[in-house]
């Protein structure tokens, strides 16, 4: 939430690739246009906001062809307060510049131009550095502080642990080609298509080419692209 009480939700789809020793992240913009359910469209941001965890994990397995069924949700407060708790960390911007930033910083960053994957991996980089009792204490008050969905503590704990370690990140930020939509005076981040989308999504997470939507996907893809061109969003 912002500080009008809005929400301002981004999220990030994580795979972690142990045969290969990367992890591949992909941030889903809050604005993003989908089918929350049955006749009914809007942000991705709605889905969350209306059923929390269960349902954006369920809009986005449906909407983009996936089987999560592990989350892990912060609020901004959370994210500053784990920046600080480790001391800071130090971001590197688009034209090389590097800089310290505490946790209010941190945050005014992360969600500027989307930069939340930057703040994360800025973060894990961190926590490499410290020892395992010193990341004790900031993985209690990170829990405490965090909505989960299917991920015990320890699975949360083992998860971070094992993502802190990868060398090898590869971001992304989906859809990758969209169209600006304003239906009923709400502006939306309209996927171009979404059945294409999709199917480059499964190649750049996955690595399966030339992937083949399934048809739940490709009647929400044409269903959006019919409301996108009578302008409405119900």
């Amino acid at each position: 939430m912002d500080e009008s009480g809005q929400a301002n939700d981004d999220f990030i789809i994580i795979s972690i690739h142990n045969n290969q020793d990367e992890m591949k992240m992909c941030l889903i913009d809050g604005d993003t246009y989908l089918k929350i359910q049955k006749g009914k469209y809007g942000t991705a941001a709605d889905a969350y906001n209306a059923g929390g965890m269960d349902r954006i994990i369920k809009v986005i397995n449906q909407n983009l062809d996936l089987n999560i069924r592990e989350g892990l949700a912060l609020e901004w407060d959370a994210v500053a307060g784990l920046v600080d708790a480790i001391g800071g960390i130090e971001v590197t911007d688009g034209d090389g510049t590097s800089q310290e930033m505490m946790g209010a910083e941190a945050v005014d960053f992360a969600r500027t131009d989307h930069n939340l994957q930057t703040v994360f991996m800025a973060a894990f980089a961190k926590v490499k550095t410290m020892k395992s009792s010193e990341l004790a204490p900031v993985m209690d008050e990170l829990l405490e502080k965090a909505v989960r969905r299917g991920m015990s503590r320890d699975k949360v704990t083992a998860t971070l642990t094992e993502m802190a370690v990868y060398e090898r990140v590869v971001n992304n930020m989906w859809p990758f080609t969209t169209s600006p939509e304003t239906l009923h005076e709400t502006d939306y981040i309209m996927p171009q298509t979404l059945q294409s989308n999709v199917s480059r999504l499964h190649t750049e997470l996955f690595g399966q080419e030339n992937y083949d939507p399934t048809r739940v996907v490709q009647k929400t893809s044409r269903e959006m692209e019919s409301k996108a061109g009578e302008g409405n969003a119900t």
